[in-house]
């Protein structure tokens, strides 16, 4: 749809809503007024004359009138101007009026264009603005002056929303005390220089923002997590050592890129490598690699047992760092995201659901434990940890897996819903379980769910007697995790009535490419 026709239902649009307005004589039916406007000052005078009849209708001075407009007119120019500076494509965002209580007029605007941090919003001084000559942060503050109430709130992968308010003059009324006015700093439109130093470094409080803005230029709001989009949360898990954030920095002490090791809880002994992003114009600097061994150092200076990642299969360039930094393959998981996943400036138009390599590494080598992998799955199974350079000892239960005395199993199911798909960790298999994985697993795909992983402890005998029941359920061979909640685990997976592509998949050769062979060798789909 071209601009020209969005305008005109746009304006369509207002005048509508205009005429309904003006039949009004109870400001009690004054309705919520909804505008959706492409981020282009040309639209503008659409936003601001819908403002000026709705103040008027609710019974504002001309006075007020125009701040309200003027408030309008400065906040959506700023959202324009800075919040979709990076977008190479159409967007739009959206306006909101309606009556505010105590009485007035709510205007609230949503966009999905840059995040920013609240705290960081430009402070006008005066005196300072005379000796430099600069006006940074004057059009913030005379809003702040005009309106009661301004304020800031942090929506996730849903973006921004600005809330302006100005209540109306009245008998008895008494004003609410103004808000803080949190607006986007301003964002260079200068191309960054090729840094001649590149550092990379623990993350200090104050960057937390600019991850989120790096996440958003190098994937929109498509990230699996969006944490990531809340600077006060990357804040607060860093200080909490639930995230340690990795970020590189140019010469410029200009922030691009980032990458974090999140745990579970504080002290956890592995850790998974995630939220790892480069600015698209820096991609060719080895700033991954550099992050991810920083990372690897950090785990190692935790004294921790070891991390794991998940690299994605549309590109090769996540893989090649994970196994730079001495982690290898051990499983691949097919479908787990979704197509609409944002990969600037690496691969468009994706064609299936994108399948992740999980990646681990030992930081200290465990102790030798006894493993019972199942008969079928025996040989690569051995190879994974030799891989790994683990030395447990292999085993078969003696005449086959015992019987387990308990009668209930105890099974966790983790669904993502931003991803469409499920974690079963089985922590114990009682005598019900093949009753009650078929019940979880028709529940999951009856609700929807297009890829399931089923864990299960490849230290505990029952593994081995019960893997062939789940492969009879459809379940096939994903690969291993070590050190895990439930020990080390055999992981399978589920595929939900979908036609899958091994020839898209992207993947290294090697031992990366022979676990894949395997996995659809295994795979039951292949023979439909």
């Amino acid at each position: 749809m071209t601009q020209n026709r969005i305008a005109y239902i746009f304006l369509l649009k207002h005048n509508i809503i205009k005429q309904e307005v003006e039949m009004c004589y109870d400001h009690a039916d004054l309705g919520q007024i909804e505008l959706t406007i492409p981020a282009n000052m040309s639209f503008l005078h659409i936003a601001t004359e819908t403002a000026r009849h709705y103040a008027l209708m609710v019974g504002f001075p001309e006075e007020d009138i125009y701040k309200i407009v003027l408030s309008v007119e400065e906040t959506i120019a700023n959202i324009i101007s800075h919040s979709f500076v990076e977008r190479k494509i159409a967007s739009s965002f959206d306006i909101y009026f309606s009556i505010s209580d105590p009485f007035g007029i709510l205007i609230r605007i949503d966009d999905k264009g840059m995040p920013f941090d609240p705290s960081k919003a430009p402070h006008y001084d005066p005196d300072q603005a005379l000796a430099d000559m600069q006006i940074s942060g004057l059009g913030l503050q005379l809003v702040r002056g005009m309106m009661d109430s301004v304020e800031y709130r942090n929506m996730g992968r849903e973006g921004k929303s600005t809330l302006l308010i100005k209540y109306c003059p009245a008998p008895f009324h008494t004003k609410e005390s103004a808000g803080r006015l949190w607006a986007s700093s301003e964002e260079s439109n200068e191309d960054s220089l090729v840094p001649l130093e590149l550092t990379v470094r623990r993350l200090q409080p104050e960057e937390a923002i600019e991850v989120s803005r790096c996440a958003y230029k190098s994937h929109g709001y498509t990230f699996f997590n969006d944490i990531i989009y809340y600077p006060e949360k990357i804040r607060e898990w860093n200080e909490k050592d639930l995230m340690i954030s990795a970020v590189a920095v140019t010469d410029r002490n200009e922030l691009i890129g980032h990458g974090a090791l999140l745990l579970s809880e504080p002290g956890a002994r592995i850790g998974e490598v995630t939220f790892v992003f480069v600015d698209e114009k820096y991609r060719q600097h080895n700033c991954l690699s550099r992050i991810t061994e920083f990372i690897a150092k950090t785990a190692m200076e935790k004294n921790m047992a070891g991390f794991y990642s998940y690299s994605v299969t549309v590109h090769v360039i996540s893989q090649k760092a994970a196994i730079r930094v001495g982690a290898r393959p051990l499983a691949i998981l097919l479908a787990t995201t979704p197509m609409t996943w944002e990969f600037k400036g690496i691969v468009e138009n994706l064609t299936q659901r994108i399948s992740v390599v999980l990646f681990y590494r030992y930081v200290h080598h465990p102790n030798p434990r006894r493993i019972y992998p199942p008969a079928h799955h025996d040989k690569i199974i051995r190879q994974l940890y030799s891989t790994l350079g683990a030395t447990h000892m292999f085993e078969k239960a003696v005449n086959g897996a015992p019987e387990n005395d308990e009668e209930k199993s105890v099974i966790d199911t983790e669904i993502a819903e931003v991803e469409n798909t499920a974690e079963i960790w089985i922590f114990r298999a009682g005598r019900d379980i093949d009753r009650e994985l078929r019940n979880i697993l028709r529940k999951l795909c009856t609700g929807g769910i297009t890829s399931v992983a089923l864990l299960v402890s490849i230290e505990d005998q029952t593994a081995q007697r019960y893997t062939e029941a789940f492969e009879g359920m459809g379940f096939f061979f994903a690969g291993i995790l070590p050190e895990t909640p439930i020990g080390d685990a055999l992981i399978l997976q589920y595929l939900n009535n979908i036609d899958f592509d091994y020839a898209s998949v992207k993947i290294l050769p090697g031992e990366t490419e022979s676990l894949l062979n395997y996995i659809r060798a295994s795979d039951p789909n292949m023979g439909k």
